[in-house]
C-alpha cells in the first residue's frame, strides 16, 4: 500500500499549530492509496465522478472556454480526492509563488470549494496555484469569505505541454459535517479555474461567488461515507530571556483537538503562546471609529464558523481579538490567556456549540476577564433560524455584559434571499442601560442583467456589543439600497467583456431623529477581455450631522461633500500587476478640494522571488480633526504618505523568507480653530487666519521585518 507524501501548509510562524495539523494528517491519511504528486495516474481515478461543463463566471459571461477543464472527484477512506486537468498552452501560463492565504495569488489558480454535509450551511475553500501556493478559507452566510480559517490537506501540481494538473486529498476530519445514515453521504461542491493571462475564471456549476445563494446552489454529489474521527494533542515549552529587562520567563502549554463521527469537535488550549503569529499592518487612525483587525491566532481561527455571526455595517457579534487584549486597568499591551475551549456539534438539521476563554490576571490588583458564547442553529432546506448568546465578565471595571441575538435566513427562490437579526444587550454596570437593535437584508441576483440588495438597520443609542463583538457605531437608523445593471452581450471584436452600472443610496439618521450625513454613489465599471479593469465613481455626501467626531462632546454640522474617483488594474504577461487609483474630494467644512493618489505594483521577478510596492499620498487643505485635550475642532492642512514594500523569496518548496517595510508620514499645518454651538453650527474663532504653532509632524517607520518559515514535513 502506498502512502501519500505530506506537504503541510502552515501559517507564517505558527509552528505549534502546524505540528497539531501534521498529527491530524498522519492519523487520517496513513491508509491512503493515492500518491498526492500532481500526476493523476492511479487506477482509482477511473472510478471518480467527472465534471467538464465549466463556464465563464469571472467576468460572468457564461461563455465556454477554448481551453477545457476536466475535474474528477473521488471519496476515499482518507478523505475527498480531487484531480483537475486544466488545459492551457505553456506560453499562456502564469507562474509565481505567493504567501499562504494571499488575496490575489500570482499564478494560475484552481479552487475546490466543499460543503461537507450538502446542506447549504457553509463551505470551505481549498485554492491551489500552478506554482504550488495555497489559500484556504471558510464561506459563511452564503457568500462571505474569510481566510482566517486554516486546514490541513494534501496538494501537489504538475504540468506537461498541453495542461497543468492539481491533485488534492482533503481529510474528512478537516471540517465538521452532520451524520448521514447509510453507506453514502451528500456533499456540495463548486470547482473553478482561473487563467490569469486572460483575466478569466471558469466554474462548475457556473455560479459567481457573489450570488446571495452561492453555497445553496452548489452541485450536490453523493459519495461513499467514511469515518471522520480523529484525536491529537501537542504540548509545548518555551524559555525567554530579556536582557534589557534582566528577566527570564518559562512557559508551557497544551493544544488538544478531538473530532467525533457525528460532526462533533472539541478544541482546547492551555496557556497558549501566540508570540510568533504574524503581526498586523501598521495603522494610524484619528477617527472616532475603531479599526477592525482580523484574527490570526490559530486556536481562534480553527472551527470558528458557527460563531462568525455578522451584523450590517460589517459588525461581528464575536470578535475574538478582544480576548487577550490590553487590560482594562493599568498599562497597555496584551493579556495572557490562561485557557480556552470550544465545542461544536451537528445533529440532523441542528447545529450547536459553546465557546469559553479565560485570561490570566495581568497584575495582583487586576483580575483577568472571562468570555463565553453559546450558539444554536436550525437549518432547513430553505430557512435557518438561530440563537447566539455571549457573556463578558470584566472584574476590573465591575462590568458584566451579555448580548442575545436571534437570526434568520430565508432562501425565497433562485437567487433571492432574506436575512434578519434582532439583538439585545444587557449591561450590569453603574450607569449602563439595556439596548436593542435589528436589521433585515433582501438580496436578488439570478445571473441576469439586474441585481440588487436592500437593507434596513436600527441600533438604538444604548446597544453595546463591543465587550466581545465589534460594531462601528450604535444610535443609528439606516436604509441602504444598491442596484446593478450588468451588460455582457458585446461583439466578439469588442475590448469589453462585462460592464456594470450601479447606483447606491445610503440614508442615515440617529436613533434620536437627527439626520446624519447620507450618501449617493454612482459607479461604472468595465472588465475587459484582457486582464484589466477600470471603474469610475461619483459620491455625494449630503448635508448632515457628525455626532461621533467630538467623542460625545456634541454634534457637528457638515455641508454637502462631493467625491469623484477612478481605479485601474492590469495584469501584464511579464509578471507585473499594476494598480492605479486617484480621487478628488471635499474633506471638511471650508469647500476646499482634497486629492488622493495610489500606485501599487507586484513584480514576479522569478517564480520563487517577488516584490510588492505601494504608495498612498493624500493632500488636503481642510482636514477637520477634534483635539480631545483642548476640546477643540481644528481644520488643518494635511499631507500624508503611506509606503509599503515587501520582498518574498521561496528558496525551496517548504521554505519561505519574507521581509516587509512599512512607513507612515503625516504633516498637519496651518490650523484654523472652530467653535460650535449646541446644535452643531460651526464658526471661526476671532483669530481668523492660520494659527501660528499649529503644526504637527508625525511619522512612524517599521524597520524591515524578516520572517523565515521552515515548513514541517513528516513522513507517514
Amino acid at each position: 500500500m502506498l502512502c501519500p507524501r505530506i506537504h503541510l501548509p502552515s501559517r507564517v510562524g505558527v509552528a505549534l499549530h502546524s505540528l497539531l495539523l501534521c498529527g491530524l494528517l498522519a492519523s487520517a491519511l496513513c491508509r491512503a492509496e493515492l500518491v498526492i504528486d500532481g500526476v493523476l495516474a492511479e487506477p482509482e481515478w477511473a472510478d471518480a465522478a467527472v465534471f467538464d461543463q465549466f463556464r465563464q463566471v469571472d467576468p460572468e459571461t457564461q461563455a465556454v472556454s477554448e481551453y477545457p477543464t476536466i475535474a474528477r472527484v473521488l471519496a476515499t477512506p482518507a478523505g475527498l480526492a480531487v484531480g483537475i486537468k486544466a488545459y492551457l498552452p505553456r506560453e499562456l501560463r502564469t507562474y509565481g509563488r505567493s504567501p499562504r492565504d494571499s488575496t490575489n495569488m500570482d499564478a494560475d489558480v484552481m479552487r475546490v470549494v466543499v460543503d461537507f454535509d450538502g446542506s447549504g450551511r457553509g463551505a470551505y475553500d481549498f485554492s491551489l496555484s500552478l506554482s504550488d501556493s495555497v489559500r484556504d478559507g471558510a464561506i459563511v452566510n452564503q457568500n462571505q469569505y474569510s481566510t482566517d480559517w486554516d486546514g490541513a490537506w494534501l496538494h501537489a501540481v504538475s504540468e506537461d505541454d498541453e495542461a497543468w494538473y492539481g491533485e488534492y486529498l482533503i481529510p474528512w476530519s478537516v471540517a465538521p459535517s452532520a451524520r448521514q445514515s447509510g453507506d453514502t453521504k451528500t456533499i456540495g461542491i463548486w470547482l473553478v479555474r482561473y487563467i490569469k493571462s486572460q483575466g478569466r475564471g471558469f466554474a462548475y456549476p457556473s455560479i459567481p461567488p457573489s450570488r446571495p445563494t452561492f453555497v445553496a446552489d452548489f452541485h450536490r454529489l453523493e459519495v461513499a461515507r467514511y469515518s471522520a474521527a480523529a484525536v491529537n494533542w501537542a504540548p509545548y515549552a518555551s524559555y525567554t530571556v530579556d536582557r534589557l529587562a534582566a528577566s527570564s520567563k518559562g512557559r508551557a502549554g497544551l493544544d488538544l483537538q478531538w473530532k467525533g463521527e457525528a460532526g462533533s469537535q472539541l478544541i482546547a488550549t492551555l496557556n497558549p503562546d501566540f508570540g510568533q503569529v504574524e503581526s498586523d499592518d501598521l495603522v494610524v487612525n484619528f477617527s472616532a471609529i475603531e479599526t477592525f483587525f482580523s484574527e490570526k491566532r490559530p486556536f481562534f481561527t480553527e472551527n470558528q464558523q458557527l460563531f462568525d455571526l455578522r451584523t450590517s455595517l460589517d459588525g461581528r457579534l464575536v470578535n475574538t481579538r478582544r480576548i487577550g487584549g490590553a487590560p482594562d486597568l493599568g498599562e497597555g499591551g496584551s493579556t495572557d490567556i490562561l485557557a480556552a475551549a470550544k465545542f461544536t456539534s451537528l445533529a440532523g438539521d441542528f447545529e450547536y456549540g459553546a465557546f469559553a476563554a479565560v485570561e490570566a490576571d495581568p497584575s495582583n490588583e487586576v483580575e483577568g476577564r472571562s468570555y463565553f458564547a453559546a450558539r444554536a442553529l436550525y437549518r432547513g432546506e430553505r430557512v435557518s433560524l438561530g440563537y447566539l448568546g455571549t457573556l463578558t465578565d470584566r472584574p476590573a471595571l465591575a462590568r458584566r455584559a451579555s448580548v442575545n441575538v436571534l437570526d434568520s435566513d430565508w432562501v425565497l427562490g433562485n437567487g433571492v434571499r432574506l436575512q434578519g437579526m434582532a439583538l439585545a444587550s444587557l449591561i450590569d454596570a453603574p450607569g449602563a442601560d439595556d439596548g436593542a437593535g435589528a436589521f433585515a437584508i433582501l438580496s436578488y441576483d439570478r445571473g441576469g442583467r439586474f441585481s440588487s440588495e436592500s437593507s434596513l438597520s436600527w441600533f438604538d443609542r444604548h446597544l453595546e456589543i463591543n465587550d466581545l463583538g465589534y460594531l462601528q457605531r450604535r444610535n443609528l437608523q439606516r436604509m441602504r439600497s444598491i442596484g446593478k445593471i450588468i451588460s455582457r452581450d458585446f461583439p466578439a471584436d469588442s475590448s469589453r467583456a462585462v460592464t456594470t452600472t450601479s447606483l447606491e443610496a445610503d440614508v442615515r439618521r440617529s436613533d434620536t431623529g437627527t439626520w446624519l450625513q447620507s450618501r449617493v454613489t454612482a459607479e461604472y465599471a468595465i472588465r475587459y477581455r484582457t486582464p484589466e479593469a477600470l471603474s469610475a465613481y461619483a459620491t455625494l455626501h449630503t448635508q448632515g450631522v457628525d455626532d461621533l467626531i467630538t467623542r460625545g462632546a456634541g454634534p457637528v454640522k457638515l455641508p454637502n461633500l462631493l467625491e469623484v474617483g477612478v481605479d485601474y488594474q492590469r495584469q501584464f504577461r511579464a509578471g507585473v500587476r499594476l494598480t492605479l487609483a486617484a480621487s478628488a474630494f471635499e474633506d471638511g467644512v471650508r469647500d476646499k478640494l482634497s486629492q488622493f493618489y495610489q500606485v501599487g505594483a507586484k513584480v514576479v521577478i522569478t517564480p520563487n522571488l517577488s516584490t510588492d510596492l505601494s504608495i498612498d499620498y493624500v493632500t488636503s487643505p481642510d482636514w477637520l480633526v477634534f483635539l480631545p485635550e483642548t476640546d477643540q475642532l481644528v481644520s488643518f492642512g494635511r499631507r500624508s504618505a503611506v509606503l509599503r514594500a515587501a520582498l518574498n523569496w521561496y528558496p525551496g518548496r517548504r521554505h519561505e523568507l519574507r521581509t516587509r517595510l512599512q512607513f507612515i508620514g503625516l504633516e498637519a499645518f496651518d490650523g484654523v480653530d472652530f467653535e460650535r454651538n449646541r446644535v452643531g453650527d460651526l464658526a471661526h474663532l476671532s483669530c481668523a487666519g492660520p494659527i501660528p504653532g499649529r503644526r504637527i509632524w508625525f511619522a512612524v517607520a517599521l524597520p524591515f521585518r524578516v520572517q523565515a518559515v521552515v515548513r514541517i514535513v513528516r513522513g507517514v
